[in-house]
């Protein structure tokens, strides 16, 4: 059961990510997204970032409260968002309510609708979410080199993990995994590289995988 539903072509891109051509619109012409209320595909585009939940509704007309957002002002000039198993929706209004970010989608009008995406994980396309000075998206340290405060080679960075509490780079070093916290003080994200001040106990084969 699909439905379309159309917006005005506002746009932001991260200045560092390469444009994905099949995501580009024409000056002047309006967006065209496609959106279900039933369950679609689980798959998410890799190229997509989770930038929320969906929380409980706000007010009658079936706009939402979102939850777990990191940085609400980055997301603000969003005009579509995509919602897990259900598609791209159309932004029709996306402002902060005190400091809680207050979204309604094109095409859910009404508290019964936005019931059924309550408690949905909401992207966005990488190259729609601007990047603050020094900002990184997590999946571009997969890859990195890691190496100590001597320079030192330890690893490579295999994954990060969301944990809830604390987000962990996943070392990858002489066949087992490390977890160090990506935002620990004694962790540095330089251009390609990561750089940890290595002290006893932090790369324990006790706690390798």
């Amino acid at each position: 059961m699909s439905q379309e539903a159309r917006a005005e072509p506002t746009r932001t891109r991260a200045t560092n990510n390469k444009a994905n051509k099949s995501l580009k619109h024409s000056e002047g012409r309006a967006w065209l997204a496609f959106f279900s209320l039933e369950t679609m595909d689980t798959m998410i585009p890799e190229e997509l970032i989770k930038i929320a939940l969906i929380g409980q509704t706000h007010a009658l007309k079936g706009a939402f409260k979102l939850r777990a957002v990191e940085n609400p002002n980055q997301i603000l000039k969003l005009t579509r968002v995509y919602v897990a198993t259900r598609g791209w929706f159309v932004v029709k209004k996306l402002e902060l309510h005190d400091t809680t970010p207050i979204l309604q989608l094109v095409g859910i009008s009404s508290l019964e609708l936005a019931s059924k995406l309550i408690g949905l994980e909401l992207y966005a396309h990488e190259n729609e979410l601007p990047l603050e000075e020094d900002a990184f998206y997590y999946h571009d340290l997969v890859g990195c080199k890691v190496i100590d405060q001597n320079k030192l080679a330890i690893g490579v960075v295999k994954d990060v993990l969301d944990t809830g509490i604390q987000d962990l780079l996943v070392i990858a070093r002489d066949g087992k995994d490390y977890l160090v916290p990506v935002q620990a003080p004694y962790v540095r994200v330089l251009t390609n590289l990561i750089e940890i001040d290595v002290f006893p106990g932090l790369l324990d084969d006790s706690d390798a995988k």
